[in-house]
């Protein structure tokens, strides 16, 4: 901790709830915040807080809880700045989340997984080919089906489907949209750019 950190107020986790989470203190989950206001982890959270100058936006018990449970469970650094990112968005009013179940989707990823999501955020869409190669990637990523597949499962990214016409119709004008799937190729959803989005501060 920094010698020159803002001093955290007392309490500070409790501030947060909402009016309708007040009740927190005679919750059986008390001592999951209580433990926390204690921990490093709230004053990193403080610190981040007042430096981007937060305008706050105060959450439900189960929000704050969810938070406060896998931050500390994370050890890799990567994932903790993800949680911490995650956690500000969320009591961040510009941001004005109203998706409860991003920490949720959080829970269930690898860093690989949220790499592979940034890639095909640059690119847009990406073709994964049989050897799970990205073709738009110039250095090979590892990645796994089981990833691609959890992404997918987790409504994260989804497979293009592209159409096209019939050319048997004669009327060029009139002519019937046929599906023409190209498996391999994937693109975000709206869930997907909104998650992150929240995981990386990006309005």
């Amino acid at each position: 901790m920094s010698t020159n950190s803002p001093a955290m107020p007392e309490a500070w986790l409790r501030t947060l709830l909402s009016a309708s989470s007040k009740e927190a203190s005679t919750s059986p989950f008390f001592f999951i915040i209580e433990k926390a206001e204690n921990s490093r982890t709230s004053q990193r959270l403080y610190e981040k807080f007042t430096e981007q100058k937060i305008k706050l936006r105060r959450i439900e018990l189960k929000v704050l809880l969810v938070h406060l449970e896998n931050i500390e469970k994370e050890s890799s650094s990567e994932m903790i700045s993800l949680w911490d990112n995650l956690f500000l968005s969320a009591i961040d009013e510009k941001f004005d989340l109203k998706l409860v179940s991003l920490p949720y989707i959080l829970m269930q990823l690898t860093p690989n997984e949220v790499k592979i999501m940034l890639e095909i955020q640059k690119e847009h869409r990406i073709k994964i080919d049989n050897y799970l190669t990205l073709s738009s990637y110039l250095e090979k990523i590892s990645m796994s089906w089981e990833e691609i597949e959890n992404l997918t499962r987790l409504h994260l990214i989804a497979e293009i489907i592209d159409y096209k016409f019939d050319p048997q119709d004669g009327d060029r004008h009139n002519q019937t949209r046929v599906e023409n799937k190209e498996e391999g190729k994937y693109k975000l959803t709206f869930l997907g750019k909104k998650f992150l989005n929240a995981c990386f501060r990006k309005h």
